[in-house]
């Protein structure tokens, strides 16, 4: 992810417990070191261009000031560790994460409260690896390859549906009730919810099958990052 403090930086999460702010210009290197998960990190997120989000294996979330390297934690529930973070595209201050519980939990940053948990009875997932929102849905993928369309509005979920069994590895959503979708499998798609039921409208076809396990899209593009270490770009 990109922040900027106030010049460009790149912020990046690894495997041994850290965040690393480096300098975009005019070298790579990192000049920060934030320090204080004991376990693997899984998600992070920027909340501002001085703070971000992360989560741990250990089963916490922390917010970030940048700046000082000031970090305040809290807990999810039952100390699952979470797969992803989102951030309401109406309220910055409220950020969701899902849990390899199956369930998914949003936290007031402001106050570093609990504000929804949504269980596993309700994402119909028992492993959720992946989550997206705007204003008025939240979407959850899972490593069985369950997607979960859940109104914000009532706190209920709309749909749920599934294509093929392939771990859902990363979600965008668009426009028009669509959802971009990458998995395991390699194999990208865009589906739709309608009246007759959710259908799919687009395959992000390319050459190679490979894990799709990043995507990054708008209304009229997507980037895909997969296991060969190739980026797309494909046109929506």
């Amino acid at each position: 992810h990109i922040i900027h403090i106030p010049q460009p930086a790149l912020v990046s999460a690894s495997a041994d417990f850290r965040i690393h702010i480096t300098p975009i210009s005019p070298i790579l290197a990192p000049t920060r070191t934030l320090t204080g998960h004991t376990r693997a990190i899984t998600s992070l997120i920027p909340l501002s261009d001085a703070s971000v989000v992360s989560g741990g294996r250990e089963g916490t979330l922390r917010l970030w000031d940048v700046n000082v390297g000031q970090t305040s934690v809290w807990a999810t529930k039952g100390l699952s560790a979470p797969s992803s973070l989102a951030i309401s595209s109406d309220d910055r201050n409220t950020v969701w994460t899902s849990l390899n519980d199956g369930c998914a939990q949003s936290f007031d940053t402001r106050t570093r409260d609990h504000v929804h948990t949504l269980d596993a009875s309700m994402t119909g997932s028992r492993n959720l690896s992946a989550l997206a929102c705007d204003a008025e849905r939240l979407v959850l993928g899972g490593q069985d390859g369950i997607v979960a369309e859940v109104d914000l509005r009532a706190m209920a979920v709309q749909v749920q549906y599934k294509r093929g069994g392939a771990s859902v590895e990363d979600l965008a959503v668009l426009n028009g009730e669509r959802v971009l979708i990458a998995g395991e499998d390699g194999l990208p798609f865009i589906a739709q919810i309608t009246d007759d039921g959710v259908h799919v409208t687009e395959e992000l076809v390319f050459g190679d099958v490979e894990g799709a396990r990043c995507i990054r899209a708008d209304d009229a593009e997507a980037w895909v990052a997969g296991d060969g270490g190739v980026v797309r770009k494909f046109d929506l």
